[in-house]
């Protein structure tokens, strides 16, 4: 029996009684349908749960249960038993329980033995179909009155997982044969058979939207699909996860890298619902392409200021992916040539000597990279008169 959730909520917005009423339901589309056969009736008193259109899988326990404001919860729990009409077959496990539809997951391994019978006058035939013909059609039927019965053993592998299992009655006066045909699909617990990780390219921008892929393949149920960045898990992120074909799920996740991300794991790990222990992972090292950051820093000039005929040596620290192809120097806003004032430029460094008065001002540098240009902060260098 599977599960249905129908909520219905008699407080209002202010939690008021007699305020409109919220009503929610939910129910597995696989057993009810995407038309919800299974509906809470709130326009009779008492209030009633309907089902549409009953179908055999319906056949189980069933529990209403009330929450009170300043009372203890009620609930109270029925069996609903369908009648199958004569002719008609019945799938069943050996403690008599009603197979229809999805059934289990079972664990891989195990054996499967269920029963099909039927009655009528005179009893029917039954054969087993779909994956129950490649067994060898089950046991011979068996007749008792007016009650035929034949079984049916299964191991459940991953051969057998999501296997149709039918079972039809069959009237040699018929011209087709088959009368009436009931079905099953036997779900195993299985863990992820291969975990792949697409990435986009070798690499990617740093501050631009970039989306991940990992493909599952073999998990059943549809497998928990986790992302994990630097050893912790993307929890704020919402990957999308599609089923597709042939027990495979693949998860989307859309990440914003940044300039730390460079050089970090990120991993994708997958694991059944019901096996948490089989977990399987793919990693792969992020390679962040992103604009240089710039910090230019001074030396020799006691905190930004330098006597004249003085030194002072500007650094400019670079933290870039790729590599800063040049790094371009600034005095108040203007370029600083290598002829300015015998400006002694290399790559990261830029050396003074015999400061000036108009060497005063503002320093920055700007770094380079296919990526974009990365601007330093201000230094404010202060030239004190050599003669005061």
């Amino acid at each position: 029996m599977e599960y249905i959730t129908l909520n219905y909520d008699s407080r209002g917005r202010d939690g008021g009684v007699g305020a409109t009423a919220r009503h929610q339901q939910w129910g597995d589309e696989t057993v009810w349908g995407k038309e919800q056969r299974a509906w809470f009736d709130i326009s009779t008193t008492p209030a009633q749960l309907l089902l549409r259109n009953v179908l055999g899988r319906d056949e189980g326990n069933y529990r209403c249960k009330v929450h009170f404001k300043g009372s203890p919860s009620w609930s109270q729990r029925i069996t609903l038993n369908v009648r199958d009409p004569p002719g008609f077959p019945r799938i069943q496990d050996e403690s008599g329980r009603r197979l229809e539809g999805p059934i289990g997951p079972y664990e891989d391994g195990s054996t499967v033995r269920m029963m099909c019978l039927s009655s009528g006058e005179p009893p029917p035939g039954l054969v087993w179909g779909g994956l129950g013909s490649t067994l060898g059609g089950g046991s011979a039927v068996e007749r008792d009155g007016n009650i035929a019965k034949t079984w049916l053993n299964v191991v459940a592998s991953r051969t057998t997982a999501d296997s149709i299992i039918t079972c039809s009655t069959v009237n040699a006066s018929v011209s087709t044969g088959i009368m009436n045909t009931v079905s099953i699909t036997l779900r195993v617990n299985l863990p992820p058979l291969r975990v792949m990780l697409e990435s986009p390219g070798d690499w990617v921008s740093g501050g631009q939207q970039t989306s991940f892929g990992c493909r599952v393949s073999g998990a059943s149920p549809e497998p928990v699909i986790q992302w994990w960045l630097a050893g912790r898990q993307l929890t704020s992120h919402l990957p999308t996860v599609t089923t597709l074909a042939g027990n495979v799920s693949e998860s989307t996740l859309k990440l914003t890298p940044e300039p730390g991300d460079h050089g970090v794991p990120l991993v994708c790990k997958a694991f059944s619902p019901n096996l948490p222990g089989t977990v399987m992972h793919q990693q792969i090292t992020l390679a962040v392409h992103f604009v240089p950051v710039a910090t230019l820093s001074i030396a020799g000039g006691g905190g930004g200021g330098v006597r004249e005929g003085g030194s002072v040596t500007f650094t400019c620290h670079v933290k870039a992916n790729p590599r800063v192809y040049n790094v371009t120097w600034f005095h108040n806003g203007r370029p600083l040539r290598r002829l300015d004032w015998g400006a002694q430029v290399s790559n990261t460094t830029l050396r003074l000597l015999n400061v000036t008065a108009d060497m005063r001002g503002l320093y920055t540098c700007v770094a380079s990279n296919v990526e974009g240009d990365g601007q330093s902060n201000a230094v404010n260098l202060n030239v004190e008169c050599k003669y005061r």
